[in-house]
């Protein structure tokens, strides 16, 4: 019986825990919404670098995407002359 009662005192205090960090508004580490929040003064060295490394990638991809724009919109003004 007493195996029994740990197990249940346990087992709510698990769910108990698990329902707080649930409901915590805080985005969890490296996701996306954690990125596109920025910068905190909280984080550790890692974590900046982390996410500078992710905004200049970002950065970079960019204007690869723009020209691609540019070009078709360029065809297709060309071709409407």
């Amino acid at each position: 019986m007493k195996k029994l009662e740990i197990f249940r005192l346990v087992f709510v205090a698990v769910v108990i825990v698990g329902l707080i960090n649930a409901q915590s508004k805080k985005a969890r580490r490296f996701s996306n919404d954690w990125k596109k929040a920025g910068p905190e003064k909280s984080w550790n060295s890692t974590e900046h670098e982390y996410f500078y490394k992710w905004r200049n990638d970002l950065m970079k991809k960019r204007p690869r995407l723009n020209d691609q724009i540019l070009r078709s919109q360029k065809a297709i003004f060309n071709g409407n002359k």
